[in-house]
């Protein structure tokens, strides 16, 4: 799954997902995302591990820490498994493309 991060709210970014619906997610999953960024997180072979789960989230060691991630953008994680959240650049810059391309097309 993609996620968009629309902003920070503290500590925690808050992402866009589809149909316009918004999800909360830990800085400490993604520290070095900024407004604009496309997430991808995906079930693999590497990255956090799924330590919990009570039916809304699963729940990530992260850092040490416990992080929170919202069921819904898990993609079906259970614990035991490995989730990677990752900055998606092709994707981020195509979008900032588009974007820069509606914004020029509005005012020429």
């Amino acid at each position: 799954m993609t996620v968009i991060i629309d902003r920070w709210e503290g500590s925690h970014a808050v992402a866009e997902i589809e149909e316009g619906r918004f999800v909360e997610i830990p800085g400490a999953l993604i520290p070095d995302a900024k407004e604009g960024d496309c997430i991808k997180i995906r079930i693999g072979e590497i990255g956090f591990d799924v330590v919990d789960s009570d039916g809304s989230y699963v729940y990530l060691s992260a850092n040490g820490t416990k992080a929170a991630l919202p069921l819904s953008v898990s993609g079906g994680a259970s614990v035991g498994d490995k989730i990677s959240l990752t900055i998606d650049e092709n994707e981020t810059q195509n979008r900032r493309n588009r974007i820069k391309s509606l914004m020029n097309s509005l005012f020429e």
